[in-house]
């Protein structure tokens, strides 16, 4: 990738920091099983093919796109405060948290862009660092006698393909922002995203056993299981990095939701 961000625009490399992060962030809270992954796989990839030849979309299109954008950044929040209810603090306001969440991100999608992008860059690599520690951490009781134990339940509902819409969304309407190779950024954003999710997938199970099973949040569950020293149950990792991918996500979405809508006015103003 060697494009350079312009005025107004992204690098190819930008872009595949904010695509990995978005499509990895919803993996990590939405796959819980092999089928989950695969079904999940197969359809991004084949959208992302779908959309890879856009160049230009008219003006009802790109209206669309952006009500969609909007949409999705509504269930990203919701989702992630369904995530926190189930497994982190279930008597913690919701209410609150949404209000919370949206504020943030509707400040950070005024930022526009280039800020957006900018930010990509930390959040990804903050995610991928606290997942190198949940790895590291249970290393030492990962068998790989219990990875056969690995789930082929199916439980990868319309509400998670729905999530699969995210990455061609955020493509299509931010496709002539982009600076660079956009369609290698694509592909090589949700070949990463998807390899991290795999090995993670399977490393819990080689972790956790039968016992992985019952367990809605694979990911999280490393997290809690994870010590150092005397320190225990540092789920509060997890937490803190998903929190700026959920961040992250919700910006683009929302920027790209404001971008359709306005038909390109928004950036300009």
């Amino acid at each position: 990738m060697k494009g350079e961000a312009k005025r107004g625009q992204i690098s190819d490399s930008q872009l595949f920091f904010v695509l990995f992060t978005v499509r990895l962030y919803s993996l990590l809270l939405a796959v819980s099983s092999l089928n989950d992954f695969v079904f999940s796989f197969l359809l991004s990839f084949a959208l992302c093919i779908a959309v890879q030849y856009v160049s230009k979309i008219n003006k009802p299109a790109m209206l669309f796109l952006g009500i969609i954008s909007v949409l999705l950044t509504l269930q990203t929040v919701l989702s992630y405060v369904l995530f926190i209810k189930k497994a982190v603090h279930p008597e913690f306001s919701q209410p609150l948290l949404i209000v919370l969440i949206i504020s943030s991100v509707i400040y950070a999608a005024s930022l526009k862009l280039e800020a957006i992008s900018r930010f990509s860059l930390f959040s990804g690599a903050l995610l991928i660092t606290s997942l190198l520690f949940a790895v590291f951490t249970n290393v030492k009781v990962f068998s790989i006698n219990n990875v056969n134990a690995i789930s082929f339940e199916n439980d990868f509902t319309l509400y998670n393909y729905v999530k699969c819409l995210d990455i061609p969304v955020i493509f299509t309407v931010l496709y002539s922002r982009i600076n660079g190779d956009r369609r290698k950024a694509l592909f090589e954003s949700i070949g990463f995203s998807y390899a991290v999710s795999f090995v993670l997938l399977v490393f819990f199970f080689g972790v956790m056993g039968t016992a992985a099973r019952v367990y809605e949040y694979p990911t999280f569950r490393l997290f809690q299981l994870s010590k150092i020293g005397t320190l225990s149950r540092l789920d509060i990792v997890f937490t803190g990095s998903v929190l700026l991918a959920l961040f992250l996500k919700c910006s683009v979405l929302l920027y790209c939701g404001l971008y359709g809508i306005t038909g390109g006015k928004f950036e300009k103003n």
